[in-house]
C-alpha cells in the first residue's frame, strides 16, 4: 500500500488555488503538506480539505520548507513525496502515472512531468549531461516512452522517500535558486536515474517571462532572485568543485543576471543585487541574504 505526500512550499499563495490544488492531491489518494513561506501571515485550510499547514511566519527559503515538508512525511511513514509550486494545475492520472513508472525502477528514481511554459505554451526541457559535461538541453514532449535526463525542476517531481535516506535532503546553503539542480546532481552521483514521463504535463512560469537583450534571450527575475541565480552560480562551483557542468552554469549565472540587469536601464535596483550576487558568490556567502 503507497503512502504518498506532496510538499507544497506556499509564498504569498491564493487560498482558492491552494483549497483547489489539495482536492485535485486528495481525490488521488495523496496527502498534502503545505509548508508557508509567506513572512507574519497565516494560512488555514477547511478541517475537510484534508492538507496539513506548516505555518513559518518567516521566509526560510525554498529549501529548508521543502525540508520541513520532507521530514513531517518521512515522520508520517510515506512512501513516495512528490512536490509541487502553490499555483500548479495537477494532471488527472498523476499519482497513478508516477506510481507505474516508479515500480519499473523497483522506486529507486526520480520522475517528473513534461514542463510547459506557462506564457508560451512551449516545452521547457530537461538537461541532459553529455560525456564532456556539458548540460544539452533534452525535449520529452514529443515521446512516447518515458525518457531518462539529468536535471530536472522541482514542480512536479516524484520519488520515494527511500532516496533521501540515501543522499539526504535538499542543500539549505542555495536557499532558493540551484536547489533542484543540486539534487538531482547528488542523484546522478548516486547513480539513481531521473525520468521524464511524456505522457504527464504541468504548466509552470519561468520567472517574470523571457525577454530579449543585446540579441540574446533571458528570463526576467526580480531583484532578489537575480541575487540567488547569480550568487548560487559561485556557491555551486566552490561546493562541486571545477567541472565543466559547473563552469557552464556559473557562465550563465554571471551572463543571464547581467542581461537581466541591464534589460531596466536607467534602474539599477536589478543591477545592484546582480553586484551584490556576484561578491557574495565570491565571498562563498550561502543561506538567506542579510540586507
Amino acid at each position: 500500500m503507497h503512502n504518498i505526500y506532496a510538499v507544497v512550499v506556499a509564498f504569498f499563495p491564493s487560498a482558492s488555488n491552494l483549497l483547489k490544488m489539495v482536492s485535485e492531491l486528495v481525490e488521488q489518494g495523496v496527502k498534502v503538506i503545505i509548508v508557508n513561506n509567506t513572512p507574519g501571515h497565516l494560512i488555514s485550510l477547511p478541517e475537510f480539505s484534508n492538507g496539513f499547514v506548516i505555518n513559518l511566519q518567516h521566509n526560510k527559503g525554498i529549501a529548508e520548507a521543502q525540508n520541513i515538508g520532507i521530514r513531517y512525511a518521512l515522520d508520517c511513514d510515506a512512501t513516495h513525496i512528490c512536490f509541487f509550486d502553490q499555483d500548479s494545475i495537477i494532471p488527472n492520472e498523476y499519482i497513478q502515472e508516477m506510481i507505474v513508472a516508479s515500480s519499473i525502477y523497483n522506486h529507486r528514481c526520480l520522475l517528473a512531468p513534461v514542463a510547459i511554459d506557462d506564457d508560451t505554451g512551449g516545452e521547457i526541457p530537461s538537461h541532459k549531461i553529455n560525456r564532456f559535461g556539458y548540460p544539452c538541453s533534452h525535449y520529452s514532449l514529443s515521446g512516447v516512452m518515458i525518457s531518462n535526463t539529468d536535471i530536472v525542476i522541482s514542480s512536479g517531481m516524484f520519488t520515494s522517500s527511500a532516496i533521501f535516506h540515501e543522499v539526504g535532503l535538499m542543500d539549505v546553503d542555495y536557499f532558493i535558486d540551484f536547489v533542484d539542480i543540486e539534487f538531482c546532481i547528488r542523484l546522478k552521483k548516486a547513480g539513481i536515474p531521473v525520468f521524464v514521463i511524456p505522457s504527464l504535463s504541468m504548466r509552470h512560469r519561468i520567472g517574470d517571462g523571457e525577454v530579449s537583450v543585446l540579441g540574446l534571450k533571458t528570463s526576467i527575475h526580480s531583484g532578489i532572485r537575480t541575487y540567488y541565480k547569480t550568487r548560487n552560480a559561485f556557491v555551486f562551483m566552490y561546493k562541486m568543485g571545477p567541472s565543466v557542468f559547473s563552469f557552464v552554469q556559473l557562465f550563465a549565472g554571471i551572463l543571464h543576471g547581467f542581461l537581466s540587469s541591464i534589460h531596466d536601464f536607467p534602474s539599477i535596483d536589478r543591477m545592484r543585487f546582480y553586484l551584490k550576487g556576484i561578491v557574495h558568490g565570491l565571498m562563498f556567502k550561502r543561506g538567506a541574504l542579510s540586507e
